[in-house]
């Protein structure tokens, strides 16, 4: 089954704020123990941009996937197992 977490990032942020960091940890937690048991199971991150004009939206979706992906790897998750995508 797949499971969703959305991240919303303030208008104009780049970073993951402590509260987005919390919120992924939690959604984490559960799946740790499933990461290691499934050597085939990768975390996708998805980026969604905001409503600004094409390559500011685009670089903004980057780096916010960036910066998800770096928490991802901050709490353990091994970067070969994170697939990152822009939609």
């Amino acid at each position: 089954a797949e499971h969703y977490l959305q991240l919303d990032f303030a208008p104009g942020a780049l970073t993951v704020d402590e509260k987005a960091a919390k919120a992924l940890a939690e959604a984490l937690a559960p799946l740790k123990a499933r990461l290691a048991e499934s050597p085939a199971l990768r975390l996708e991150v998805v980026a969604l941009g905001p409503e600004i004009h094409l390559s500011e939206n685009q670089r903004a979706a980057f780096i916010r996937a960036m910066a998800v992906r770096n928490e991802l790897l901050g709490q353990g998750v091994a970067g070969d197992r994170i697939v990152t995508r822009m939609t």
